[in-house]
Formats: C-alpha cells, sequence, structure tokens
C-alpha cells in the first residue's frame, strides 16, 4: 500500500476509482430494482445487463483507440461527465422502463470508453515494476466497491426518494471526475509522441488489432483467457443455484456468504503483488487456474457432507472462491498490461474485456442451458474438470513460453515489423 502514499497521481486516481466504482453499484442496483419493480419480469432485468456490458464488447476497440490517440485522463473526465448527465435523464425517466433500458445502454457506452483509459493510464503513471502492485489495489477496490456500492442503493432506497438515490449516484462521477482531474495535475509530462499518432483512425483501430493478434505473447494469453473465461461464466450462472438451491441457504446465509467471497476477493488482490514475485505471471494464471478447477470439483463431496458439517466448509469454500477470484483478475489485467506496448495499452486493455465480456456471456447461457438438462452439480463439476485440463494442457501449445514473459523482445519485434 505504500504505492498509494508515494505517488500522489495514483493515489488521486484511486479516490476517483472509489467514487466511480459507487457510482456504478449505486446505479446497477436502482436500475434492477426500478425494472423489476415495474415488470415483475426476470428478462427484463437481463436485458438491463446485457444493456450495461454490451458496449463493452462492440465498442470496445474503438475505445481502446481514442485512448491509445488522446489524453487518457481527459477521456475519464469526458466519460464521467457524460454518465453524470445520463443519470440525470434517467431521473426524469424512471418509470419508463423502455428508456431506462435505453439510458443503462447509454451509460454502458461511457463505461466503455472510460475503463480502457483507466487501465492505461495507470501503467502511465506507475513505474513498471510496480504494475502488479497498482493492479492489486485497481481491483481490491473494484470488489470492495462492488459490495459496498449496492449496499448503499438499498439504504437510500429505504428513504423511499428516488430523487436523492439518483443525485447522490451522479455526485459519486462528478467527484470521480475531480480526482481524476487531480491526478492528472501530480502527472509528470508523458514520453514524446505517446498519444500522437499520423495513421487515420480506422487505420489505427486495425493496427491496434493487428499487433496484438501477430504478438504471440499477446494472442496465447488471449487464447488463455477466453476458455477459462467461459467457465467462469458456466459457474457465474450457476453460483447462485448452488447456494440457494443445492445448499439451501436462507437469505441472512446467502448475504454471509456473499460478504465472504467478497472479503476474500480483496484479500486475493491485495496480496497478489507479493505472491507473483517468484514466478512468471503466466505460470501464476495457470497455477491459479488448477486451483479454482480444483474447488469447483469440491463441490459435490461439500454437498454430501453438509448435513455433518453444516455451512461452516460452505463459507470457507466461498473465501477460497473469493481468494482466488482477486488473484485471478489481478494476474489477467496485470500481465496483459506489462506486455502489450505502452502506445497500444488503450486497444490491449478494451480488446481484452470485450473478450473477457464475450467469454462470460457465452459461458453464462451455456452454463444455464447444461444445468437445466442436468443439475448445478454436475455442470459445476464438469465446468471444473474442464478448467484444469485447460490449464494442464496449455504449456504444451507451441510458443507457451512467450505468454510469460513479462518484457517480451518479441512483442517489440512484431510492433517493429507490424509498422
Amino acid at each position: 500500500m505504500k504505492l498509494l502514499l508515494q505517488n500522489k497521481a495514483f493515489f488521486h486516481l484511486w479516490v476517483a476509482q472509489l467514487f466511480s466504482r459507487m457510482g456504478d453499484g449505486i446505479l446497477t442496483t436502482v436500475i434492477i430494482f426500478l425494472v423489476g419493480s415495474i415488470t415483475q419480469d426476470p428478462l427484463m432485468i437481463g436485458f438491463v445487463l446485457f444493456a450495461q456490458l454490451g458496449p463493452s464488447a462492440v465498442l470496445g476497440v474503438i475505445a481502446g483507440t481514442i485512448a491509445d490517440r488522446f489524453p487518457r485522463q481527459l477521456i475519464m473526465i469526458g466519460a464521467d461527465l457524460y454518465r453524470t448527465v445520463i443519470v440525470f435523464l434517467m431521473l426524469a425517466n424512471y418509470d419508463s422502463v423502455s428508456i431506462l433500458i435505453f439510458l443503462v445502454l447509454m451509460e454502458g457506452i461511457g463505461t466503455a470508453f472510460f475503463y480502457p483509459a483507466r487501465s492505461a493510464f495507470i501503467s502511465e503513471i506507475v513505474e513498471k515494476k510496480k504494475i502488479v502492485e497498482a493492479m492489486g489495489i485497481s481491483q481490491s477496490t473494484y470488489f470492495a466497491m462492488s459490495m459496498i456500492g449496492p449496499s448503499i442503493a438499498g439504504f437510500l432506497l429505504l428513504l423511499d426518494n428516488l430523487a436523492l438515490v439518483f443525485i447522490m449516484d451522479a455526485l459519486t462521477f462528478l467527484l470521480s471526475s475531480f480526482f481524476i482531474l487531480l491526478a492528472s495535475l501530480y502527472h509528470k509530462s508523458l514520453p514524446p509522441n505517446l498519444h500522437k499518432s499520423e495513421k487515420p483512425f480506422l487505420a489505427s483501430v486495425a493496427l491496434g488489432i493487428q499487433v496484438i493478434f501477430e504478438s504471440e505473447p499477446l494472442r496465447l494469453v488471449i487464447l488463455m483467457i477466453l476458455p477459462f473465461m467461459v467457465i467462469a461464466g458456466a459457474l457465474e450462472t450457476n453460483y447462485n443455484a448452488l447456494l440457494l438451491k443445492t445448499f439451501q441457504m436462507n437469505g441472512i446465509q446467502y448475504g454471509m456468504s456473499e460478504a465472504i467471497m467478497s472479503g476474500g476477493a480483496i484479500i486475493g488482490s491485495i496480496w497478489v503483488a507479493a505472491l507473483l514475485t517468484k514466478k512468471e505471471l503466466g505460470h501464476q494464471l495457470l497455477i491459479v487456474t488448477v486451483c479454482i478447477g480444483m474447488l469447483m470439483l469440491f463441490v459435490a463431496p461439500l454437498h454430501y457432507l453438509l448435513p455433518v458439517t453444516g455451512l461452516s466448509l460452505v463459507y470457507i469454500w466461498c473465501l477460497t472462491l473469493g481468494l482466488l477470484n482477486g488473484t485471478l483478475n489481478t494476474i489477467i489485467n496485470s500481465l496483459f498490461i506489462t506486455i502489450t506496448p505502452p502506445q497500444y495499452r488503450g486497444r490491449g486493455v478494451s480488446l481484452l474485456q470485450a473478450v473477457i465480456t464475450v467469454g462470460l456471456i457465452g459461458g453464462i447461457l451455456f452454463g444455464g442451458w447444461v444445468a437445466q438438462n442436468t443439475n448445478v452439480l454436475v455442470t459445476i463439476t464438469g465446468a471444473g474438470i474442464l478448467m484444469i485440463l485447460f490449464a494442464l494442457l496449455f504449456p504444451w501449445i507451441k510458443g507457451y513460453k512467450f505468454s510469460t514473459v513479462t518484457n517480451s523482445e518479441q512483442n517489440n519485434k512484431t510492433l517493429k515489423e507490424v509498422q
């Protein structure tokens, strides 16, 4: 945590993330509550979630290209101010489901531009050897606010004053933009021509995709991540059913398990920097996925032990899953940013996010279909077996060694060849 105290630019960016993620959490909770209350239709709630995720998958590379061509702090400030306006439009139309979902889509566009710029900006203001630590702090903040934001939204909804809820949400985005401005004031000048491009915009988009896919380390990281995200999506779509139906948790027990898992994710994100000093990031990615796969295999024995042990082992399972989830997210983001050339990091991060989003959506749909035709335990166990197999087979793929190099000469060689 010394990084927060020593680097004032990163400290102010971290404070901005606190408010930004809080705003995301409040907004998502309030919109789902409103749409669910008005329609009583789970499909409409699904539309809300797809409206949030869709723009990042569709516009990701375009947003990343803009982040590589223009000052990233200005993009973040603009995205926050844009989302502030959208929140006030939601306040004026909160009784119309169709308009709300459309505005969620519009807000998702702002988010699609914000996050590639933020991740790439971190790599600008933090030394290369501190990137893993910075990503750990960022991920722990993400998980903490994902838990705190909805809690704040729930409290505000109890006051039965929707105007106050939306105003508070808009305020979080305004505060985020203010602290990003402070971060930019402490930020040293950028390296020459980092944001300058002589190529037309569409050519820059194509070049970014070309560089990433022709770079063996980056291509292999994407190939590593995609199947893992599909399997993670299958786990995510069955996780709630596992706790509520298979393990028969009541509301209080379920809430406690969610808090325990979120706490584990926060701890996993913070301690990951110390854990990753002994091995290359690519190796660590596979080790953590094997551990997650083994944890998924344990759900069946856990179910049969439940009458003897009660929920104590389930809570330990949730804590472990949270620890591994926080560690995995930090490894993925750190690995991709570290091996992506600085002038392509906006496009790299956005493409990574698009791959993760598509993989999760595919896994959610596939996992739901499998669970319908079998059951939750079989689905999660099968997904765990697949995750372990992918992790064990991947090192045998030609060129795997490049995916574990954090300062790869291969990247620089590919970049020169493409240019």
